[in-house]
């Protein structure tokens, strides 16, 4: 992958300019035991016990100036009675911040991942039944710049490319670019416009183009902070998709609501309707998302997460009528033990739902349910 390697170019420069600042060392790992009652997210349920062991390494740099992580994990999934879906997964991140001048900032990080099957709801949307084994590899630069006090612009440059090991969906690479101006018109109000354009590419078996999809977004941000702890971030605008087969005008807006109610207490609830790009089935969606996050530190030692995650839609190619609705929970509870070994419980519910109706009827939904002991150290 092109985009990796001049990552790790850009590393091997950060190493060798910063040699003489302490770089620390990180070692972590973990154990769990989980119950899943839907191994193969289908309708005809299996369930199965999953032990899974994972170990990580990275490197931490924090200077005056510039700070950079290389993170890497590898997890061992064993099933107890499913030992044919044994599997092996890694994830790897590099993450390098530097500020250039005083008012300029650069960032630049590239995350890898191979997993057996989609580890967030967001990947899960739209996905038909059974296990999607698959690579990601994601580039992400953004240039900010504060011309004047309370002027600014930035640029953004993500890079996404896909490539499916099980043969359910075709591998697939996302260039997307957005360029941003923004305006802090006291220290409770920002308004920013924006502008981005995304292009997406379906590879053969060849890596040779098959279909090409572009996304156009243009529209205003305001964020005000109504207090210190409580903040409401609203934006609208317009989108335009081109598929193969036609193109496609909506209004997109989204609001988010951010409030830490004490010290031991936030809440964030966000509701949006955009043009989306699904990752695994390669379709584009109009759709509605809503999420709800609450995390409560019970005492020193103790907290209390709750996730709430519903999204509704339909693709827009007029070739296949499909409908889309995802719902997700999540909650756990987190004991730490010392400032470096922690202990978790946690649950996770999913509903999953598609139906198609061109050119073929086809409906399938699955409901899968997830309990999770784990314990982890971190040094």
């Amino acid at each position: 992958m092109k985009i990796l390697l001049i990552t790790k170019i850009i590393f091997f420069i950060v190493i060798t300019t910063t040699f003489s600042y302490a770089v620390e060392l990180q070692l972590s790992g973990s154990l769990s035991e989980m119950y899943d009652d839907n191994i193969n997210s289908s309708e005809d349920k299996e369930s199965d016990f999953i032990t899974e062991i994972t170990a990580g390494i990275g490197l931490i740099h924090e200077g005056r100036t510039i700070n950079w992580h290389l993170l890497g994990e590898s997890t061992q999934q064993i099933y107890l009675e499913n030992s044919d879906l044994n599997n092996n997964s890694q994830t790897a991140e590099l993450a390098i911040a530097k500020e250039i001048f005083y008012n300029d900032n650069i960032s630049i990080t590239d995350t890898f991942g191979h997993y057996p099957e989609p580890g967030d709801f967001q990947d899960m949307f739209g996905q038909l039944l059974g296990r999607s084994d698959y690579l990601t590899n994601t580039f992400t630069a953004i240039y900010t710049n504060y011309l004047l006090r309370s002027f600014f612009f930035s640029l953004e440059y993500n890079n996404i490319y896909i490539k499916s090991l099980s043969g359910d969906t075709l591998d697939s690479v996302s260039n997307n670019g957005i360029i941003t101006f923004g305006l802090e018109m006291n220290s409770f109000n920002i308004i920013s416009i924006f502008y981005s354009y995304t292009n997406r590419k379906i590879l053969e078996e060849s890596d040779t183009e098959s279909e090409t999809t572009i996304l156009h977004e243009c529209g205003l941000e305001y964020l005000h902070y109504f207090t210190r702890r409580f903040s409401g971030n609203l934006e609208g605008g317009f989108e335009q998709v081109e598929t193969e087969d036609e193109t496609n005008y909506t209004f997109s807006s989204a609001l988010t609501l951010t409030h830490q109610i004490d010290e031991n207490n936030t809440i964030e609830l966000s509701a949006s309707k955009e043009y989306e790009m699904t990752i695994l089935t390669n379709e584009v969606y109009d759709i509605w998302n809503f999420t709800a996050d609450f995390n409560r530190e019970l005492s020193r030692l103790t907290s209390f997460s709750l996730s709430f995650f519903y999204q509704y839609g339909n693709n827009v190619s007029p070739a296949t009528a499909i409908e889309s609705k995802l719902i997700g929970l999540e909650t756990g509870f987190t004991y730490n033990f010392s400032e470096h070994i922690s202990s978790d419980i946690s649950y996770t519910y999913t509903y999953n739902q598609t139906e198609q109706t061109e050119p073929v009827d086809y409906y399938v939904k699955y409901d899968r349910n997830q309990i999770q002991i784990e314990i982890s150290a971190v040094f």
